[in-house]
Order: C-alpha cells, then structure tokens, then sequence
C-alpha cells in the first residue's frame, strides 16, 4: 500500500477485523467483537458506496440507539465506527471527538485485555487523525502514549505499529534514508504478529513502504524488488482471504502496480511503466475505492505519454484529473497535476503556459517547505533521535542494573560456595574422626565378640557335659530305684503281717520312690531332647487326644474333677512326634488337674486352621502370679508350687513341653489371672 493510503485503512482491520476467514464470504473476527459488528460494518460499507451519506449516518444512528447502552464494548465499536466514518469523509475534527471519548471510556473500565489492547489502538488512531491535520507535536504525543503502554504491556504488534507511524512520520520529512530503517524494523516485528488478515495486511502495506523509500533515494531496481515481493505476497495469501480478494487485496495489487509504474517511469523504462500503470487502472474497483491514489496513477501515465510524445493522450487524461479534483479537492493531487502540466507544455513548446505551471508549481513548493510542517516534522524527528537515546541509556541503565544484579548473585553464590567447601571440609573432619572411633569401636567388638564365641564354646562344652552327666546319672539311679520299688512291693505282699503304722510308712516310701523314678525319667528327656532329632509321623491328633484324656480322667476323679474334651469332626493329622505329643498334653492336664480344686472341670480342646493346629488347656485353678509366669517355663523354675491337695513340685514340665513344643517349630504360652485359672496354649505346623 502506498505511505498515503495506509492512514486510513490499517486502524479499521486492527480493531474491527482482525481475523482471518473460514469460508468465502464469511468474517471471523476476533472473539471479543459483539455479533453485530461485521453485518453492520458490511451494511456501512453498501451506504458508503452509494454516496447516501444521510441513510449512512441514519443506520449509524439507529445502531447506537439499539446497542450502545447496554455496555462499555457495544459502546466502544459504535463508537469507533463513528470515528472510522468520520475520518473516511475527511471530516477529522468529529473523528477526534468521538476517538477521544473512545479514550476516555477506556481509561475508566476494565483493564482486561481488551480494554488494554484497544487502549493502545485508540491512541494510534487520534495520532493518525492528529497527523492528517497537520498537529504534528500532539500526533507524536499521542504515538508516544500508545509506545509506552506497548512496551509496558510487552506488545510487540502495537511496538511494530510504532515504527512504522515514526517511518511515515520521516517519509512526509523527506527522511528517506531513515524512514527506511523504521520500516523495516516494523516489517521485523510484524512476523511475530497473529496470523490474521489484519497483520497480513500490514505487512504487504510495508513492503511497498519500503520500495517507496528506495524510488525516492534513485534506488530504482530495489524499489522494483520490493513491490514485487508485495505483490507476490498477496497472490500467495489469496487463497487464506478470499473474501478480502475484491475489497482490500485486489486494490493493494493496484496500489503496488501504480508505485511501480512510477519507478519505471524515474528510470525511463517507459514501455514497462505504461504497461504496468495501465494494468492499475484497468481495475474498477481502484477507481471508485481508492481515488486519491488512482489519480497519482494517472498523472504518472500522462507523464508516460508526455516522455514518448502521445501528447494529445496526455491532456485527456489530465483533464479527467483536473475533473475530479475540482470535485474531490486535494492539494498533493493539485501539486502534481502542476507539474505535469508544466511538463505538457514545454514539451508543446508554450514556454508561457509551461512557466505558469512551473511557477505555481514553485510556489507551492516554497509555501511547503516553508509552513510550520517542515519544522514540525524536523522536530518529530528530533524527538525520534531522543527517544533511540534515552532508550540507549535505559538500555545501558538496565544493563548496568542488570550488571549489579548478577554481581550480587554471583557475590551470593561465591558466599555460599565458601560456606559449602567450609562444611565439606568440617564434615570431612568429623567423618575422619568418626571412622577412626568406628574402627577402634569395631576393634573392639571384634575383641568382645572373640572373647563372646570363646564363652560361648564354653558353655557349648558345659551343656553338652551337663547334658551328659544328667543321662549318666538318670541312668544310673533308675536301677537302684527300680530295686526299692521292687521289695517294697515284696513287702508289701506280707500286708497281713503289717500293722497300720508301717503299712503307712511303707506307701510313702513307695511314692517317694515314684516321684524319684518320675524325676530321673525328666531328666533322661531333657537331656535327649538337645542332642537327639525328633522322629515325625503322620498321626492322628484327635485320637491322640482322646487317648491322653481317658488316661487322665482317672488321675482327674481322684479331685471329683471332670476332663471336658472339644475336638472337630473332622479328624486332624499332623507330622510330629506322637509320644512327645503326648508328653505335652500329658504334662499340661496333669498340672490343671494339680491346681484346680475338686469338683472343677478341664476344659481341653484340638483345633487346626489349615496350617497349624492348636492345643488349649484350660482349668478354674489357683492361677499363676503376673511375676512368675515368665519363668515357669524355665528348667528348674523357681515358680514351684503345690497342687491344690499337696502334690509335690518337679519344676521339669512345662520346661519340656516347652522343648518338644520348639523342636517342632511350635510355640507354647499361658494366660493366667490369679484366683480364677489358666490358659496353656500349644501351636505346631501341621506339616514340617
């Protein structure tokens, strides 16, 4: 698009229409847009065409009438279309006025993005309006406002957007050279823009801004370069914005083929210039929409005509544009058209027409560079440069901070570094010290341990010869118990010689005789059972236990004592050694039946849970005290005492039931509460 034309369109597709389309002939705006925006701005746009400014203005109207109360985003777009129309119509001070309310409503609502963004929007477009009327200094203030809240809000569109109003800013100065540079830094930003027509837009606008910049420096094959690429670029973005082909892309095409023209013209390659100035103006749409610029068009094709001497083509088509722009005046049209026809009639050889061309001509010229617009733009320009050097210093301000900062960090780091390596070092101390009290802790348990292993070998030695002595001597003294047992027997044979004094002394000698047979059969056991393995069997507990209870009761109805027997139907087998077994059992029921008084009863029972079996012995005995039921299981316990009807303690009992219970990876304990009885427990796996 030529540096002219893109004041007026770039604000609308910015802030109306930002989008791309999906299907022909359908908008996709953005999403904070209200629905009725685009049907009206396409209705807008119908009047416009027609030139019924008063049915244009009355829609407006209604449509304000209809939306603009009901919040801040209906009010801003209806607005905004007041302000858009208005500058169309060149009517600028009303444009103002309604961009300046746009500002204000703004300022005072949400700061949500779209308040944010259109903000910075807002501000271009009164600076936009500002320029157009020649208020340079507020224009730049304006430009300024919108570069702030872009950069405070990290907006690289809108900072684009900067750079390419300070270029056209320069450009009007005849700052080529720099405009050029602005340009392209804007050209720059606008890649990383949304991919919407709007930004699209932008940037085939920029590049013909750029090819502009080189035909004014007589860099004429890269000006041609550009417009090329221009126009390349709309051919490849036709197919993404078909319903833009006829009313914004087919008139860019037109504008590009109107600046290129004319630098062909500059480099006197007069066929390609007429060629591709005609093939502008062979669009209508060029004609009706974008007339200012089409009428440029035309004076660089008379002047086309004028070079090759087709002079009576030449004031035709001058004369069309002298038509127009006495109904649309426009002073760059009138200046140019001055030239032109200054440049008609000294090739005419009317030296006194073409001097009054040139002269008007040179007044205007003079009146230009002479108007407060010169210096107002020298001025821009100089803020421009102040504005690159206090961002320089902010930069290098930044930078020195930035500097600090790291400096600081780096300062912390080394700090903490130090403090690490000082740890490091303290930890390495105290695990130097710690390993060497470990080691000669370790000496030391080693030490221990060789002297533990010596103690323990010994006490190995001295079981095993306990053990020895214990087999010797039950050994040993069941033959001569046996003996006495057997002539107390004869004795007591001769019971009629007996009177009842000796048969008394005789019947106590005879159970002491027992109880020592008893003793040195305990003796015999636990002696075996440590240095002997256990022979398993299958065997049938249940009977096992039944036999063991009808042995017992006998023992039992001597106290009026009643066994009480629970098995399950089921019989229950298990690997283990049946007389041992029975050892267990035997020594349980016989101590309940010892500490339970007469009439009680013995609750025992059998049972298995798949895995192991348990045997439960329970009697309503004298019960055990809380301090001596950890020892009765000992060998030689101190927990000895008599049966309920004086039986003598052994102490042997439960110590071996204790042992058979183990030696078949069993267990045995006891629940007792004294005064009410005891609980004896035995578990063993069914299967070893």
């Amino acid at each position: 698009m030529s540096v002219f034309s893109v004041r007026y369109l770039l604000p609308v597709l910015l802030l109306l229409l930002q989008a791309c389309n999906n299907k022909e002939g359908e908008y996709q705006v953005h999403e904070d847009t209200p629905d009725y925006v685009v049907p009206a701005t396409i209705k807008l746009n119908e009047l416009r065409e027609t030139g019924d400014t008063v049915s244009f203005f009355n829609h407006l109207d209604s449509l304000y009438n209809a939306v603009a109360h009901k919040n801040v985003r209906d009010k801003f777009y209806v607005w905004y279309l007041y302000a858009d129309s208005y500058g169309r119509l060149f009517k600028r001070d009303k444009a103002l006025a309604y961009t300046d309310s746009i500002i204000t409503l703004l300022e005072k609502n949400d700061p949500s993005n779209f308040a944010r963004d259109n903000y910075i929007w807002a501000f271009y477009y009164k600076a936009d309006k500002l320029l157009q009327m020649g208020q340079y200094q507020d224009a730049y203030e304006n430009y300024y406002h919108a570069l702030s809240f872009a950069e405070k809000f990290a907006d690289t569109c809108a900072i684009g957007y900067y750079h390419l109003k300070i270029g056209l800013v320069l450009y009007d100065a005849k700052q080529y050279k720099d405009a050029l540079a602005y340009f392209k830094i804007a050209r720059e930003y606008c890649e990383h823009c949304d991919n919407n027509f709007g930004y699209f837009y932008r940037t085939q606008e920029l590049e013909s801004d750029i090819g502009i910049c080189y035909e004014r420096m007589g860099q004429y094959d890269s000006a041609i370069y550009y417009y090329s690429k221009g126009i390349r670029l709309i051919d490849l973005n036709k197919g993404n914005h078909p319903d833009r082909w006829h009313t914004h892309m087919k008139l860019a095409k037109c504008v590009f083929y109107g600046n290129m023209g004319g630098t062909y013209v500059k480099a006197k390659m007069y066929d390609s210039a007429e060629a591709t100035l005609k093939r502008a103006l062979s669009v209508k749409e060029y004609l009706f929409s974008e007339p200012i610029d089409a009428q440029f068009t035309k004076i660089k094709l008379a002047g086309v005509y004028i070079h090759t001497g087709r002079l009576p083509q030449a004031i035709e088509l001058l004369d069309d544009i002298k038509k127009f722009n006495d109904s649309i005046p426009d002073n760059n049209v009138e200046k140019r058209w001055g030239m032109a026809m200054w440049q008609y009639w000294e090739v005419k050889n009317d030296l006194r027409k073409a001097f009054k061309y040139l002269k008007n001509y040179a007044q205007e010229l003079e009146q230009q560079q002479n108007t407060s617009k010169y210096f107002s733009l020298a001025s821009i320009d100089n803020n421009v440069k102040n504005i690159g050097n206090e961002s320089k210093i902010l930069i290098l301000e930044q930078s020195a901070n930035q500097n600090k900062i790291y400096l600081i960090i780096a300062a912390v780091f080394t700090l903490f570094a130090i403090v690490i390596i000082v740890l490091i070092v303290q930890s390495l101390e105290r695990s130097k010290k710690h390993v060497s009290e470990l080691t000669e802790m370790n000496d030391r348990v080693n030490e221990q341990s060789g002297k533990l292993k010596l103690v323990l070998k010994e006490l190995e030695h001295a079981d095993a010869e306990k053990d020895r002595i214990l087999k010797a001597v039950s050994h040993d003294m069941r033959s001569p118990i046996n003996s006495s047992l057997a002539l107390l027997d004869i004795i007591s044979a001769q019971d009629e010689k007996l009177d009842d004094e000796q048969k008394e002394y005789l019947s106590l000698m005879k159970q002491s005789n027992q109880n020592a047979l008893n003793l040195t059969k305990d003796l015999l056991e636990i002696a075996t059972l440590k240095t002997e393995e256990l022979e398993k069997d299958s065997t049938d507990l249940t009977a096992l236990m039944e036999e063991q209870v009808k042995l017992l009761n006998f023992k039992a109805r001597e106290k009026n004592q009643n066994i009480v027997l629970s098995v399950p139907e089921d019989h229950i087998s298990a690997k283990v050694n049946a007389e041992k077994i029975a050892r267990v059992v035997s020594n349980l029921i016989t101590n309940a039946v010892k500490f339970s008084s007469d009439g009680m009863d013995i609750n025992v029972s059998l049972s298995s849970d798949g895995e192991n079996f348990k045997i439960v012995v329970q009697d309503q005995g004298i019960g055990i005290p809380q301090h001596l039921q950890e020892k009765v299981f000992d060998l030689f316990s101190e927990a000895k005492r008599f049966g309920t009807s004086g039986e003598q303690p052994f102490g042997l009992g439960l110590s071996i039931s204790k042992q058979i219970a183990e030696a078949h990876n069993g267990k045995i304990w006891l629940e007792s509460q004294e005064g009410v009885g005891t609980t004896f427990y035995v578990q063993m796996p069914i299967a070893l």
